[in-house]
């Protein structure tokens, strides 16, 4: 493992004639960071790009001294591994055999497949299910055996695509668990729309908006604090909030800029910011 940083500089990507990612630039530390966005925002498509699986048409993506770009889509392979949204997997296949598979797929010599499957099975708590055939798990074990085989190799870069979108509770408190524990010295990428799964890790955070804006910070605190807005409650809607809900039938909470000098101010949580945010670039629908 090294302490290299993934780095996107400038990347156009245009999908047809849509442009998609325009002159997008952010660094992806050591550690997690979450990418959180809207949908349509391109995160799935930056993940794809970095992966090689879509062409960039100008800038580049580099790590640990590969650089990826127009000409060499794919440089980076070799050291990521992917968990897309979509995972095809072969159905009367076992766990066991199909992590058998992907070893192939990935290089992985023989000799050292049977120790790289215990481990994987290990972090992802699928050991006692290795027999089973893979048409028998459930959507949330399937999700386990897609982040097994991104895990298959010990990668440096990990590519989360929406991982725990339609899991229960408990299946996303188990990826939430599984991603710090995986993590390590490596680069891991999150990308969610699920705020409360980022609220509840200790990470970097990208928010990556409809436009291609693209904000960076160290931490969920430094996002809310750097934001420029604050919160409050009042017992209606205030006529200067971004964004007001109602909480209960007395109280109403309030994104913005400027608090009503009538309401109670709180304390921000990370999900009003992002919704303020989205509404000031004009993302957000009715107020």
């Amino acid at each position: 493992m090294t302490n290299s940083s993934l780095v996107v500089q400038s990347v156009n990507v245009t999908i047809g004639r849509r442009p998609v990612l325009t002159n997008v630039t952010t660094a992806f530390p050591t550690g997690i960071t979450a990418m959180l966005g809207p949908n349509g925002a391109g995160k799935s498509t930056l993940i794809r790009a970095i992966c090689g699986l879509v062409r960039i048409s100008g800038g580049s993506i580099a790590f640990d001294g590969r650089v990826a770009d127009r000409h060499r889509p794919r440089t980076l392979q070799p050291v990521i591994g992917l968990m897309p949204q979509e995972v095809g997997f072969v159905p009367h296949l076992s766990v066991r055999a199909t992590l058998e598979y992907f070893c192939l797929l990935k290089g992985i010599p023989s000799e050292s497949s049977r120790a790289e499957i215990g481990r994987v099975l290990a972090c992802t708590r699928l050991a006692d299910r290795e027999k089973d055939k893979v048409s028998t798990l459930s959507g949330g074990m399937r999700r386990r055996l897609a982040f097994a085989v991104a895990l298959l190799g010990n990668p440096p870069v990990l590519l989360l695509d929406e991982p725990t979108t339609g899991l229960d509770p408990a299946q996303r408190l188990f990826f939430r668990d599984a991603i710090v524990s995986a993590a390590g010295d490596a680069v891991v990428v999150f990308a969610t729309h699920q705020i409360e799964d980022v609220a509840l890790l200790d990470c970097n955070l990208v928010v990556l908006y409809s436009d291609s804006e693209i904000v960076s910070s160290s931490s969920v605190g430094e996002f809310v604090a750097s934001s420029g807005l604050v919160t409050w409650e009042s017992s209606s809607p205030s006529s200067g909030a971004l964004v007001s809900w109602r909480v209960s039938q007395s109280s109403v909470r309030n994104v913005g800029h400027d608090p009503d000098p009538r309401g109670r101010t709180t304390e921000p949580r990370l999900e009003e910011i992002y919704l303020g945010a989205l509404r000031c670039r004009g993302v957000g629908g009715e107020r």
